[in-house]
C-alpha cells in the first residue's frame, strides 16, 4: 500500500523520498495512546497520520514501522 513519508523526517531522508509502497501489518497502536507518545517526543513520520511509520527526533538511529519486509509478493 502507498506510504507518504513526513517531508524532513528520518524515514523520509533514509529513502530518499515522501512516497514508498510497503506491505505492512493489520495491527497497530492504539489511537488512544498516540497522544501520549507524541507528548514523551515520539513522532508519527507517516503524512497521513498513521502509526505505520514512528521515530524519535533527533535520536541518531531510532526508527519503527509496521512494514512486514519477509512477506512474500
Amino acid at each position: 500500500m502507498p506510504v507518504a513519508l513526513v517531508p524532513g523526517s528520518t524515514a523520509a531522508t533514509l529513502y530518499g523520498e515522501e512516497k514508498t509502497e510497503e506491505r505492512y501489518c493489520d495491527f497497530g497502536l492504539n489511537p488512544e495512546h498516540q497522544q501520549a507518545l507524541h507528548d514523551g517526543g515520539l513522532r508519527v513520520s507517516d503524512a497521513g497520520g498513521e502509526a505505520r511509520v514512528l521515530e524519535l527526533p533527533g535520536h541518531p538511529f531510532y526508527l519503527a514501522t509496521l512494514f512486514v519486509p519477509q512477506a512474500e509478493a
